[in-house]
């Protein structure tokens, strides 16, 4: 009798495990943004943008319209996502190109109501739950280089199989277009790449190396 309860007890404990729905991983959020930091968006692959030439191979999401929206990338997979990590590493930068030439304080405010990282899921809209999100206003004024002006570090890509990006992207004026230089670029770096020196840098640096090469020949004159 107490092995029949026990052969019950164990099936009705079986059928509530296989009837449990799967729970999806909770979000985490990445950030904040850290700027400026300069990366030149030709040499890196941009998923969400406008005008990225050949973009390294790359397909990604022209972000052509003026007004705010959400915008989706890519799904980047198999050999696809295989090359892409090849090129920007397993814990890649997100970097953002801001193009902004307006000086009103309102108008230079750019509001990312949310950027998610989707690995290893399937469509958002079926209940997928981002991976990563940040959340965070972009303030600067800008009118467009074709350099990242900020970067958002925090994503790991060491188990991912599928891969895309979602931006929900405006600004606290509510439009994007009225107030640009030119579009956004969102695009992937690898983390363990230098920076680009910015003209401010390179003179120092020049003028350190010119002090330098005159204190030695200086000292080598005096001998």
């Amino acid at each position: 009798m107490k092995n029949k309860k026990f052969m019950v007890l164990l099936v009705i404990s079986i059928s509530v495990v296989i009837a449990a729905p799967e729970l999806a991983l909770p979000t985490t959020i990445i950030g904040p943004a850290i700027g400026p930091v300069p990366y030149a968006q030709q040499d890196w692959p941009v998923f969400i943008g406008y005008s990225a030439g050949t973009n390294k191979g790359f397909d990604y999401t022209d972000y052509s319209g003026g007004d705010e929206g959400t915008f989706t990338s890519p799904t980047y997979s198999g050999p696809v996502l295989t090359n892409l990590t090849n090129l920007v590493g397993f814990t890649p930068l997100i970097a953002i190109d801001i193009n902004q030439n307006k000086s009103n304080d309102d108008d230079k405010k750019y509001q990312i109501n949310s950027l998610d990282v989707y690995i290893n899921q399937g469509d958002p809209t079926q209940g997928d739950v981002a991976t990563y999100q940040y959340i965070g206003m972009l303030s600067l004024l800008n009118t467009g280089n074709g350099k990242s002006d900020y970067v958002i570090p925090g994503i790991d890509l060491t188990s991912a199989t599928s891969l895309y990006f979602v931006l929900d992207f405006g600004n606290n004026s509510g439009t994007v277009g009225d107030n640009n230089d030119g579009k956004e670029n969102f695009f992937l770096v690898n983390s363990n790449a230098p920076p680009i020196p910015e003209p401010a840098t390179m003179f120092l640096l020049g003028s350190g190396l010119l002090g330098l090469a005159g204190y030695g020949r200086k000292k080598f004159f005096k001998k």
